[in-house]
């Protein structure tokens, strides 16, 4: 308590992600969100190809019932909440 009350940096750990990393930990936080995540922030920083992997993938937990899109975002379904982290592994580029 004492270097927070001095202002003093207090930090024990720190990870450092990788680009990838952090996109895949933006969009398991985004997903999580009742309103979703826009479509657009899933492609940032990928490549053409990396996109088009993507939103083939994107419509395959669609077809599966996993994934919705609303108002240009993509949302869990109810299925989709039961297994989020599997999602996320399918939409890894």
């Amino acid at each position: 308590m004492e270097g927070i009350e001095k202002s003093e940096d207090v930090t024990t750990f720190s990870e450092q992600l990788t680009p990838e990393q952090t996109r895949l930990e933006k969009m398991m936080l985004g997903l999580r969100r009742s309103r979703g995540m826009l479509l657009t922030e899933l492609n940032e920083g990928l490549s053409h190809e990396q996109c088009v992997r993507l939103d083939q993938r994107i419509a395959e937990c669609k077809e599966r019932k996993l994934l919705a899109e609303k108002e240009n975002r993509l949302v869990l379904t109810a299925a989709g909440l039961a297994v989020e982290n599997e999602i996320i592994v399918i939409l890894s580029i």
